[in-house]
């Protein structure tokens, strides 16, 4: 009889052991599996995900956090390569525009000196 109670105690004790495992990996796998999937997305390009668990006090959260700060930073290097990119673009313009209005100039200078010449010679 005491075989059996022990026997019961031990399966009792083996089953809440195996419940509290059941839902610490639960409260700990699901916002793991939620910041991957915000990870995943930053990593292909969305820049516009909501980071999960930043506001929570434990190893998790610091992760979030971690994350959070992650995609600033590559937000904010998107707005920097944008900003290159136009800052490129317009000392190309003026690079064009320096260049026609010397073309310009030539043409104008020939033409002066071709008129200068006629005159000259008459």
């Amino acid at each position: 009889q005491l075989l059996i109670a022990t026997a019961g105690f031990i399966a009792i004790l083996l089953g809440v052991i195996f419940f509290a495992c059941r839902m610490m990996g639960t409260r700990l796998t699901a916002p793991l599996a939620v910041l991957w999937q915000n990870m995943r997305a930053l990593a292909d390009g969305d820049h516009s995900v909501e980071i999960a668990g930043t506001d929570r006090r434990d190893e998790i959260g610091d992760m979030a956090r971690s994350v959070l700060i992650f995609r600033d930073a590559a937000v904010e290097n998107q707005k920097l390569a944008t900003a290159r990119v136009r800052e490129q673009e317009v000392k190309n313009q003026r690079t064009e525009q320096i260049a026609e209005l010397c073309r310009l100039f030539e043409r104008n200078a020939e033409e002066s000196l071709e008129s200068f010449v006629h005159a000259s010679s008459e």
